[in-house]
């Protein structure tokens, strides 16, 4: 089968490169329908011989790819992550969504939570996971306690800076590391550093040396970096609940107290890494149990 995936690089040409290595028995495309025209004349092209288009979003507006996906009448799926559950959810409300995409399509979501939401809107969606993680080698222990975050320049107070901000005031022997955002118009705390972009390689380098990953977004989906940093033993701090990681609900004093109970517990086992999160991820999120599982899905 010929299989294209659209959508942003970060996922769809990773799944497509993963796939790719993985499943010799089909052949995967990846064209980035949303910032390159060069990519769009590709697609339409291709769209002649494609069995299944796939999409790492759903789409709920105007599209002129799937159109074309319509016109010829492929198989279209839609894999809804975070944002676009949420683009969804608001057009619905305001009753400007479309949804000739949507009724023409299958869908899946690799959170429970997303596809409740989902479901609130009439878009039933079943359960497929496609995020897998390379197990790396590591030192038994964290050299320290500290704590890093993703914040993106320009989503500051949506990744949920200023309650990062708030608690680690109140912490003072924990360091702080931001990657994404240099924290500009934001307050200079001694023990926040903040690290900017950096490439990928040298991000996983650096953030295998923090033993805590906090992750605070108003709205989100399976975030990878918080099976990345279950993978890398850190002990997982987020708003959405997931088997291994410490749940917060509430402001930062409820981060605060949070943050209290895990550093007592990396006192009490010796700065030791969060074991039972990398079996975790061994043992669910291979490259070999969800690209299988993935593929099976898809092409049946």
């Amino acid at each position: 089968m010929n299989i294209i995936l659209t959508g942003l690089p970060l996922f769809a040409k990773r799944l497509c490169d993963e796939l790719s290595s993985f499943d010799k028995e089909n052949n995967y495309f990846f064209y980035n329908t949303y910032y390159s025209r060069k990519d769009r004349f590709k697609f339409i092209f291709k769209l002649f011989f494609a069995d299944i288009i796939i999409s790492l979003n759903g789409v709920s507006d105007q599209s002129g790819s799937m159109n074309w996906v319509l016109r010829f009448r492929k198989k279209l799926i839609f894999l809804w992550q975070g944002t676009d559950v949420m683009l969804a959810l608001e057009r619905y409300k305001d009753n400007s969504i479309l949804t000739k995409y949507i009724n023409y399509a299958s869908h899946y979501t690799d959170a429970t939570w997303l596809a409740d939401e989902l479901s609130g809107i009439n878009i039933s969606a079943g359960l497929l996971h496609f995020k897998s993680i390379v197990m790396s080698v590591n030192p038994e222990k964290f050299d320290e306690i500290n704590a890093y975050s993703y914040v993106p320049t320009g989503k500051e107070y949506f990744y949920g800076l200023d309650k990062l901000l708030k608690a680690f005031k109140k912490l003072p022997d924990i360091k702080l590391f931001i990657y994404g955002t240099d924290g500009v118009g934001f307050e200079n705390i001694d023990n926040v550093f903040y690290k900017g972009w950096m490439p990928s390689a040298d991000y996983k380098k650096e953030i295998s040396n923090h033993s805590i990953f906090i992750r605070l977004t108003e709205h989100d989906g399976y975030s990878m970096s918080v099976l990345e940093a279950l993978g890398n033993g850190s002990e997982v701090i987020w708003n959405h609940p997931l088997e291994n990681c410490h749940y917060v609900a509430g402001d930062h004093d409820d981060l605060l107290h949070k943050m209290n109970e895990i550093k007592s517990l990396f006192n009490k086992r010796n700065l030791a890494r969060n074991h039972e999160g990398e079996i975790w991820v061994r043992q669910h999120l291979s490259p070999e149990k969800i690209l299988r599982n993935f593929i099976d899905r898809i092409t049946h």
